[in-house]
């Protein structure tokens, strides 16, 4: 296959996927061996090389994720805020509704794939993978909190250097507009100044609220992922083990 990196027999003769829904995929792979009674499949099968090739594609799509929501939040907050206008100069329901969606379905949507790998794993090669994919996104959201908390924090404290910035860059581009290209090219830059300084006032107010919303939003993916890690990797695989479990329901 052209999206896997094949390893030679005499190195293990294992693959190493390169994107999250390879990985998902082998860990299915297994879990229906394994669930079909493969006994050819030992404890060890998942080496040190390959469970630190599935932490890292959890840590980078983990990772991946929050870089976008780092970029964005601030001006998604604002606008759940009513401080910019999404759909009318009056954000209603529907505006918060959609903005919130847009701001954490893929967040949402990779805790989620992350649940259903833990839900997918039945025996010890495919748990072993699992729980190493879903330890490489803990991580990241662990990372992913600390610089919402402090880097926010950081930012919001310098933000009156970004507008003092953005208002020399509006005069200096004002004072070239002119008739020529460069002239035309000047007025572009002074209008597209003045809108990042005028969405900059408007962010300002939030970027506190959004350090701290983003904060427990992380630690709250966190501890639930937690719970459901308990729960399929003890709870339910004691209690499936457990010959007496729904005998009596």
């Amino acid at each position: 296959m052209d999206d896997v990196v094949t390893v030679s027999e005499r190195q293990g003769g294992y693959r190493i996927p390169k994107s999250l829904l390879d990985a998902v995929s082998d860990i299915q792979q297994y879990a229906v061996l394994e669930s079909e009674g493969a006994t050819d499949l030992p404890r060890d099968h998942a080496t040190l090389i390959r469970n630190l090739a599935y932490f890292a594609i959890g840590f980078h799509y983990g990772i991946g994720d929050g870089i976008l929501l780092f970029l964005f939040a601030p001006f998604l907050f604002a606008a759940f805020e009513g401080l910019i206008p999404v759909f009318g100069e009056a954000a209603d329901l529907f505006d918060r509704i959609y903005v919130f969606i847009l701001s954490k379905y893929f967040s949402i949507g990779l805790f989620f794939l992350m649940v259903f790998v833990l839900s997918k794993a039945k025996g010890s090669v495919s748990r072993s993978l699992a729980k190493t994919l879903v330890s490489g996104y803990v991580a990241s959201c662990a990372v992913r909190a600390f610089a919402f908390l402090y880097l926010y924090r950081f930012i919001h404290m310098n933000w009156g250097r970004v507008l003092d910035a953005l208002a020399e860059y509006y005069y200096t581009f004002e004072a070239g507009i002119g008739d020529g290209t460069w002239g035309r090219l000047n007025f572009f830059l002074s209008s597209l100044t003045a809108k990042l300084y005028h969405l900059a006032v408007r962010v300002e107010p939030v970027i506190v609220k959004t350090s701290n919303y983003e904060t427990l939003f992380h630690l709250l993916l966190i501890l639930s992922m937690g719970a459901v890690w308990i729960y399929y990797t003890r709870v339910k695989y004691y209690l499936v083990k457990n010959p007496f479990y729904g005998r009596f329901s």
